[in-house]
């Protein structure tokens, strides 16, 4: 510091001691420490051929360097600087926005209150509107970071006004080294530590200040401790070696025996110092021309600042820079628009790319969220895990800088449906229903559904469906369908209906808007009949006219009688296959699945869906309540087939009598049981449908039909 600068320093402390009521003045007692250069973002402009680079460029006020400095770029590998011509530095006004992590000490020897106050008054107003800050507090433990605020006056809110004081001793090295670690990974962004606080180390091990300091310079991460010694004693020494490592900045109140309100009013003039600190930045446009680039295709450079402005200091730093912009591209392998997920999807990506695979990463986004960075081509979509409704899905594909170098030209949009499961009040019999029934719909989902839609079918016409009615989930996930007379609700829609005719109960929970896919299905339907009570007498059938009998008898002959009981006995032993085939759909066994899991993938239109089969019996039809839906061609019936376990085996039949499929090529009509090899290829009108083992990921080896 100049001799002018301590001059001004002492005679503001000696008129703040007289202006004191009593005892000692509070005053700064600040250590002179050096000015700072940090380079910490660089990107390319290939267009104009120029190289950006963003830098910290603070006094040792800290503030804006003011005066005469000359700043000489010199790329890896030179002996002397780029001529002045190709190198251009100007104020970076207003600077671009950074992150924050406040460090707040909330131990009892700090006047939580009053600092708390000095942050809300001195820091957040100063802080640009996109500046991004989050909070975490330490005592005797490191809370976890909150998320990052744009709106400052929201984090006042929620967690700066009514803070509580911790207990025990402090953790401040240790909430250092987490608040280091708590950035997101970005080298385009400046990311900066704000410690407020007095606390010093205790005989409780925590990392050593020599690693919190060579983490923050090798993070290019800016410390500024704000600390005092109100009553207890802030390592002062080692908190400026990390700051200065940092090429941040130390604020020192050293009184003791001083007021909160004193502590308060410091802090508060301290932070809006800090605030004008962090507005110092300048760019600097370089132009690389000659300048050989590394086999990566990046460029080194030392950056070099000294002149009359720094006094006797010399600041360096260096920064890595690409040098061109790669020719990349990344596309969706299929199409997915609007597509229903119940479970999970893997949606797949093509990079083409002038990097080498290392050299990138694939980053996936669901509504502009990221959710995955790394090598892998294929994210998969959880819908269980998702909140119910529509999911917009990009791709990007990033350098080892975080430079996004190319982006899906199209995107995905899929809709996370949830299940529900369908059932009974306990104990009642689904095959005699009477009275007043509760039907339940029931779902495991962390994600609150609106009301759910019952319908109900005849199962020998399961086409005809209508509504039975609509109840709201309640808080505990599950909506009862309360009916006071279940052959009066049934009889109301399906005037038809006998006592005994299997009914099927379904529900799903309608999109937000008419046409939207729905937000829940039922993961099976439910079979059920009603009686009759035994007080009540079933309507009469109509008679068979005697003379009608008569006369069949008298024109049958024996030969015709004999061939009538042939045909009959033959319907009966297919209607008998037929019921048998249904009570073996609608009844797993007891026999666990086996342990090599097996997959069942879709192709439709040239999409690849694959579902692993972790449950008995599988669905698949047009109809959304299916477990697999085979999408909207009329060639495919809306209950077309089932995949199940039964008897240790994995069997493959048709659920409705009309039906077709091709299985390994031969044609099933009907309800037809076939036993499914490891590798099986079936055809549902144009989807083929290929039964293989889970470990078999590539199915375009053994797919038998010509695509």
């Amino acid at each position: 510091m100049s001799h002018t600068r301590w001059g001004t320093a002492l005679v503001l402390a000696l008129i703040l001691g007289l202006l004191s009521a009593g005892g000692t003045a509070a005053q700064s007692d600040q250590i002179p420490q050096p000015p700072a250069l940090l380079a910490y973002a660089c990107n390319f402009d290939r267009g104009a051929n120029r190289l950006h680079v963003q830098a910290v460029f603070q006094s040792d006020v800290p503030g804006p360097v003011i005066g005469a400095y000359e700043l000489t770029v010199t790329p890896a590998g030179s002996a002397s600087p780029l001529d002045t011509d190709a190198v251009t530095v100007i104020r970076a006004n207003p600077r671009p926005p950074l992150q924050m992590i406040l460090l707040f000490d909330t131990t009892d020897t700090v006047p939580v209150t009053e600092t708390a106050q000095a942050v809300i008054d001195g820091l957040l107003p100063g802080l640009q509107a996109a500046d991004q800050v989050a909070l975490i507090t330490f005592d005797e433990n490191v809370s976890l970071p909150t998320p990052f605020f744009t709106d400052k006056g929201a984090l006042a809110d929620q967690f700066l006004r009514g803070i509580g004081v911790g207990r025990g001793d402090n953790r401040v090295y240790n909430a250092m080294q987490s608040a280091l670690e708590s950035f997101p990974f970005s080298d385009r962004t400046r990311r900066v530590i704000v410690l407020v606080g007095d606390s010093g180390r205790r005989d409780d091990p925590q990392v050593a200040e020599s690693e919190v300091a060579a983490l923050a310079e090798r993070l290019k991460i800016q410390v500024y401790p704000v600390v005092f010694n109100l009553r207890d004693n802030p390592d002062v020494e080692a908190l400026l070696d990390i700051s200065a490592a940092s090429r941040g900045f130390q604020f020192l109140y050293r009184e003791r025996n001083t007021t909160r309100q004193a502590v308060q009013t410091t802090i508060t003039t301290y932070l809006q110092q800090l605030v004008r600190g962090l507005d110092s930045e300048i760019e600097i446009a370089i132009d690389p021309t000659g300048i050989q680039p590394t086999a990566d295709n990046q460029i080194n450079l030392t950056l070099t600042a000294k002149g009359p402005a720094l006094d006797s200091y010399t600041l360096t730093d260096q920064i890595v820079c690409p040098y061109q912009a790669p020719a990349s591209a990344i596309r969706f392998v299929t199409a997915l628009d609007d597509t229903p997920i119940t479970g999970q999807i893997d949606l797949g990506v093509v990079v083409e790319s002038d990097l080498d695979r290392d050299q990138t990463r694939v980053v996936f986004r669901v509504n502009d969220d990221v959710v995955q960075t790394s090598d892998r081509l294929v994210y998969t979509f959880d819908a269980a895990s998702a909140a119910p409704g529509a999911y917009i899905v990009r791709a990007e594909l990033w350098d080892l800088q975080n430079n996004t170098i190319a982006s899906t030209p199209t995107e995905q949009r899929v809709i996370a449906q949830q299940r529900i499961t369908l059932g009974l009040t306990e104990g009642r019999d689904a095959n005699a229903l009477q009275g007043a029934v509760e039907f339940i719909a029931a779902t495991q989902s962390d994600f609150p559904l609106p009301q759910a839609s019952f319908t109900v079918a005849p199962a020998a016409d399961p086409e005809n469906t209508q509504p039975l009615g609509q109840v709201a989930f309640r808080a505990d996930g599950t909506a009862v369908l309360a009916l006071d007379d279940i052959r009066a609700a049934v009889q109301r829609v399906l005037p038809n209906t006998e006592p005994g005719d299997i009914l099927i109960l379904n529900a799903v929970v309608p999109g937000v808007a008419t046409g939207d896919a729905p937000l829940a299905v039922a993961d099976q339907t439910l079979r059920f009949a009603y009686s009759v009570p035994v007080n009540a007498a079933p309507p009469p059938r109509p008679l068979t006219p005697p003379e009608r009998v008569i006369s069949f008898v008298q024109r049958t002959d024996m030969y015709w009688y004999a061939a009538a009981l042939v045909i009959a006995n033959l319907i009966l032993v297919m209607m008998t296959r037929r019921e048998r085939i249904r009570r073996m759909i609608l009844t797993p066994d007891k026999i666990d699945l086996s342990p090599q899991l097996m997959t069942i993938t879709v192709l439709r239109d040239g999409v690849r869906q694959s579902h692993t089969l972790t449950k008995k019996t599988l669905m698949l039809g047009r109809g959304t309540s299916n477990d697999i839906n085979l999408g909207d061609s009329p060639d495919i019936s809306r209950q077309h087939g089932v995949v199940m376990w039964r008897r240790g085996e994995w069997w493959f039949t048709n659920r409705k009598a009309g039906v077709v499929s091709e299985v390994e090529g031969r044609k099933r009509r009907g309800l037809h049981l076939t036993l499914l090899e490891p590798v099986t290829e079936m055809r549902m009108g144009e989807v083929i449908v290929l039964f293989h083992s889970n470990a078999q990921q590539d199915i375009s080896e053994f797919i038998k039909t010509d695509l």
